[in-house]
């Protein structure tokens, strides 16, 4: 086995024989067995054999004793595992590039998922930012210089009482801001961005009810302040939208139920009805519009999650959406040209602070520059009313309020860089003796309790009559 001839090896030492690293366990053993401690052993060794290779042996070993029970001679059994120490290592190799492989490819299934996840979350911002685009055009344009016009007619009418102004213009400036307002409100309502889900779905209930008549039943199960970041907001709230309006659409009922709930880190939303039913294999019917019942599954499972249908024709349907309550955030918050420019744009009256004389100091925080003129040629001549400040964010209307501890600021609920009603919570935090107005384009009841609940005094339309403004800046309002 080791290439010696008999006489070799008998004037060889197994010392000699035996790998340097197997030399100290074979003589601690040999040792225990030369004091009678031990019968016999066992061990895995290598041999060296006479042209320098090594070989891998099994070696037992057993002590022989005499009738008296003296050790007499012992019996040494060695087996050539080569082939199978070979095999063995050639095992954990390919058993280590295999575990590899599995760390690999489950890293990098890992990543496809976080970066479908990304995408996911790309692609619903993507469709909301372009949402919000059109509807801001509607908003921050069309019905701003609307709005601006109606103040414009009203300072006309207040100021020249004897001339002929038609009725019919306030009518048509009225209608213009209304249809314009729908629009946006559809494109993308306020409270989305303004409230949290929950507040969102209750208006989104009661907007269907609104214009179909749809009852929806709506309960929150164990989680009634669920938060979750703007993405997942918008992804629910939109697919959620879809499957309540495809009951409207499809089914020929005027009820539909509709559950949240959190369960093990997701939450699950469930939507069900009981009209006409149809085969679940038929979804791509329903991508024809909207956001789609099989594109809503697709999303579901990019996120995390998935949507379950359950439905049969002539009994009903429920849909079960299930997601993590968080998603990843693929990039940072898309900042507007405005939030670019952290540079102070408000002007200050030359006067002192708060108000002096009986004197209503005011601040306007618009983001229109055309609002805020007419905003304040609307009140220009009032008595003991006196325009101190104009901002045009919701940070340039905090700093003014410190600066000039004005007495009323009219806040804008729709501001860039801060928004009316986190400036509205801050200044009332600091400053809570000045009255705040809320004021926007929006008229939600929604809309309304947040930016109360944030501190406003009163929230108006800017299609409210001046006389209603005038009022709130007075403080005569129930």
């Amino acid at each position: 086995m080791l290439g010696y001839t008999l006489k070799e090896m008998r004037a060889t030492s197994w010392l000699d024989i035996t790998h340097p690293d197997d030399v100290d366990l074979e003589l601690k053993l040999f040792r225990q067995m030369a004091v009678g401690n031990l019968e016999n052993y066992t061990i895995e060794k290598r041999f060296i054999h006479k042209q320098a290779h090594h070989v891998w042996a099994r070696l037992t070993l057993s002590l022989v004793r005499d009738v008296h029970g003296r050790p007499d001679y012992q019996i040494a059994i060695i087996e050539n595992i080569t082939q199978r120490k070979i095999a063995e290592k050639a095992l954990r190799a390919l058993t280590n590039t295999l575990e590899q492989q599995v760390a690999e490819r489950t890293e990098l299934a890992e990543t496809q998922s976080r970066q479908l996840q990304e995408l996911t979350v790309e692609l619903i911002k993507a469709e909301e930012r372009e949402r919000q685009r059109i509807a801001g055009l509607l908003h921050d344009e069309l019905q701003q210089l609307l709005a601006a016009a109606r103040m414009q007619a009203d300072v006309l009418i207040t100021k020249y009482p004897s001339e002929k102004i038609p009725e019919t213009l306030k009518q048509l400036l009225n209608d213009s801001i209304e249809n314009t307002r729908h629009l946006s409100y559809e494109l993308s309502p306020p409270v989305l961005h303004h409230s949290g889900l929950v507040a969102a779905i209750e208006w989104l209930v009661r907007r269907l009810h609104e214009q179909f008549e749809l009852q929806v039943d709506l309960e929150i199960k164990k989680a009634p302040h669920i938060e979750v970041n703007h993405p997942l907001k918008v992804f629910l709230f939109r697919a959620v939208q879809e499957l309540l309006f495809n009951i409207v659409k499809h089914c020929d009922v005027n009820k539909a139920w509709l559950t949240l709930s959190e369960f093990d880190n997701n939450l699950v939303i469930t939507v069900s009805d009981q009209g006409k039913g149809f085969n679940p294999e038929t979804l791509s019917r329903f991508d024809k519009s909207g956001l789609g019942l099989a594109s809503i599954k697709t999303r579901a499972c990019s996120a995390g999650g998935g949507l379950h249908i359950e439905s049969v024709l002539g009994g009903g349907s429920q849909f079960t959406l299930t997601v993590p309550l968080s998603l990843p955030e693929a990039s940072k918050p898309e900042n507007s040209s405005a939030e670019a420019d952290l540079q102070p744009r408000f002007k200050v009256a030359e006067i002192g602070t708060g108000g002096t004389g009986g004197e209503t100091n005011v601040v306007f925080a618009d983001d229109h520059k055309v609002i805020r003129q007419a905003l304040i040629r609307l009140i220009e001549g009032q008595p003991n009313i006196k325009v101190v400040g104009e901002a045009a964010n919701g940070e340039e209307a905090l700093n003014l309020a410190r600066t000039l501890n004005p007495d009323v600021i009219v806040m804008d609920l729709s501001m860039p860089v801060m928004d009316g009603v986190e400036a509205t919570r801050r200044i009332k935090a600091e400053l809570p003796n000045v009255r705040i107005i809320g004021l926007s384009m929006y008229e939600d009841e929604q809309i309304t309790r947040t930016m109360q609940e944030a501190g406003a005094e009163l929230f108006l339309t800017k299609t409210a009559s001046s006389a209603e403004l005038l009022k709130a800046i007075y403080g005569i309002y129930n």
